[in-house]
């Protein structure tokens, strides 16, 4: 028994250890202004977004599915306002927790002041996934992995503040995804898959966690995405150093 669970956590390892590039598809996208000089950070996960690859012929081609597939990514970022209007972030995040490492950052423009009941903004956000390459495992090599991604991603939330600690988020979006899948038997050769596809994005604020879910169009298919974060504000954060 105990081989057995040495071998299942092994297997488990290496699942978690694989070169898996995932854009990130958290964004926490409120379209209230922080106001100039304010800001918050934030932890979250989610699932993130990655190419599903049907088989590899002989010669090293890659051959999609044409479907999304979905893996774990833990996010961490933050957002710091620049004037009364206008919000600039960034988010590192982690595919699969351990398979690699992604930057993001973007910016937004809110339309109303940050204390309106209703507000609007657009947005745009830029990022890059790098992973590690295929390895193996128990003389058997993992299959094909993306090594690195990039996606650009245009936004515009919308919200109602129904109190003052509970909103509600609905969120168009548009994402570019382009992965870069290197050729197993020649290293230097690498295909290119790009995916594009509209996504609708639902949010609740509650205080200061935050839950999302997306579902994204692609190829006459909705896909299901899920997300969670805990957000600490500056005031917060000033307000523990105090104690402290």
């Amino acid at each position: 028994m105990s081989k057995l669970i040495k071998f299942l956590f092994l297997i488990f390892s290496a699942w978690l250890l694989q070169s898996c590039v995932v854009t990130n598809n958290l964004y926490l996208n409120d379209p209230e202004p922080l106001g100039k000089g304010s800001g918050s950070v934030y932890i979250g996960a989610g699932t993130g977004i990655k190419p599903t690859i049907d088989s590899i012929s002989n010669n090293s081609k890659v051959n999609f599915s044409n479907k999304i597939g979905a893996a774990p990514i833990l996010s961490i970022g933050g957002q710091f306002g620049i004037g009364e209007h206008m919000n600039i972030r960034g988010a590192i995040h982690f595919p699969q927790i351990v398979g690699g490492l992604g930057l993001r950052g973007g910016v937004q423009y809110g339309v109303f002041p940050a204390k309106s009941k209703f507000n609007v903004a657009i947005g745009l956000d830029l990022g890059g996934v790098w992973g590690r390459d295929t390895i193996k495992f128990l003389e058997m090599s993992t299959p094909h992995e993306v090594n690195q991604a990039f996606n650009a991603d245009f936004c515009l939330p919308i919200s109602y503040k129904f109190k003052e600690n509970f909103s509600v988020i609905l969120t168009p979006r548009y994402s570019f995804n382009s992965f870069d899948i290197k050729r197993y038997t020649n290293k230097t050769l690498s295909t290119q898959y790009n995916l594009y596809a509209p996504v609708l994005s639902l949010g609740i604020k509650i205080h200061n966690f935050y839950i999302e879910s997306n579902a994204i169009y692609y190829n006459n298919t909705l896909y299901p995405h899920f997300g969670v974060a805990f957000i600490i504000p500056k005031g917060l954060a000033a307000e523990s150093k105090k104690q402290y």
